[in-house]
């Protein structure tokens, strides 16, 4: 077998494992394991607590995607990976449901040479952060310790730690103590 026939089996792997930890099927035993599945089938997952259904696409490699130890993720959490971009969220973290991270953006003109074009950039979620329900956190974005995002806020930028944002663009709302 050739090197573009083992990529095709690890996609195929890749492709099953995903399908089994996104079973639509809430079993709750399934929720403490499912960190286990996404580990095999590439993502650097870390003993968590994920509910499932998630959405990580596959614009890049699971290997970009890392999940600290004691992390909860509620369901729904999107992760678009691409290019050489990583999506890394911390230690004891909390997750809402429909949290979207997405590191792909665009051009806002469209042109004859590159379409929308646009590049990936990297997010980097710190140990014990909350992001609400809803949220989505754009490339580029560095989210600080102990700081949290409110429900439905869209974060373009950077997060010092300990302080809480909301709205959208999501701005700094208050600080919290350590």
């Amino acid at each position: 077998m050739g090197f573009k026939g083992v990529l095709r089996v690890r996609l195929m792997i890749e492709t099953i494992l995903l399908g089994l930890a996104n079973a639509p099927l809430r079993i709750r035993r399934l929720d403490f394991h499912r960190w286990r599945l996404l580990r095999l089938a590439g993502v650097q997952a870390q003993k968590s607590e994920i509910r499932g259904p998630l959405n990580l696409t596959q614009f890049g490699r699971l290997e970009q995607i890392c999940i600290g130890r004691n992390t909860f993720i509620n369901v729904g959490l999107r992760i678009g990976v691409g290019g050489e971009a990583t999506v890394s969220i911390g230690e004891h973290c909390a997750i809402g449901p429909n949290v979207s991270f997405e590191t792909m953006g665009h051009n806002l003109r469209w042109s004859s040479e590159n379409g929308w074009g646009g590049e990936a950039k990297s997010i980097s979620v710190g140990d014990k952060v909350w992001i609400g329900a809803g949220a989505i956190i754009l490339g580029g974005v560095s989210i600080g310790e102990g700081a949290m995002v409110a429900a439905g806020a869209v974060v373009s930028r950077d997060v010092p730690p300990y302080t809480v944002v909301g709205g959208v663009p999501a701005k700094y709302i208050k600080d919290v103590p350590p």
